[in-house]
């Protein structure tokens, strides 16, 4: 079994045109690079065998494209395709491929320190995983694509039948511009705290 589940985002939503190439290249080697040569190095074992379960973490990042989080979403996009064109090449030879369809869980990544019934802890998603992976669920119709969270399976209904792609895709960027802001007051305010501090 190959589980690609590294994963790395930027620190806070940034505009593509101000993301450091470091910080571009570094999202990349974990989200992409690293699955690919995992994967790539273990295969062949699992071709000779004709068995074998491949598990890569999504992101509903890749369902519903993140503005000011382009690369990371980007990154997440890669994952779904590359795992349903890889699945379907394995399929055959007795490799299963899933990507799991995640949306936040608490985590240090996720800067959610709280679960709650849309966001569990990593101990209740791991749960979800083994319990229900292979049943249909959240992502009924979508070929090698997993949503077992329960709450997670109900967000994504939502987002497949109500609205428009382009209604979620400015729901992404009101929501990190509004992130944004916190992080920018934030900053000013530990600036202004610094200056008092010398004053004193």
């Amino acid at each position: 079994m190959i589980i690609n589940n590294a994963g790395i985002s930027h620190s806070f939503p940034v505009p593509f045109e101000s993301t450091p190439i470091s910080e571009i290249k570094a999202i990349n080697a974990v989200n992409v690079i690293s699955p690919l040569r995992l994967t790539h190095t273990a295969l062949p074992y699992m071709i000779k065998n004709r068995r074998g379960l491949i598990l890569n973490l999504g992101s509903f990042s890749a369902l519903v494209p993140t503005p000011l989080l382009a690369t990371y979403a980007g990154s997440k996009g890669f994952l779904y395709t590359w795992s349903q064109a890889l699945g379907t090449e394995l399929e055959p030879k007795g490799i299963q491929v899933r990507l799991l369809n995640t949306y936040f869980v608490a985590s240090e990544m996720s800067k959610i320190k709280r679960p709650s019934f849309l966001i569990p802890s990593p101990k209740q998603y791991v749960r979800s995983v083994l319990k229900n992976l292979g049943l249909p669920g959240g992502a009924i119709g979508k070929s090698y694509i997993s949503t077992t969270y329960l709450s997670h399976g109900i967000v994504q209904w939502i987002i497949d039948r109500f609205f428009s792609e382009s209604f979620w895709l400015n729901y992404n960027l009101r929501l990190q511009r509004s992130i944004l802001k916190r992080v920018e007051r934030k900053k000013l305010r530990e600036q202004q705290q610094e200056k008092s501090k010398k004053v004193d």
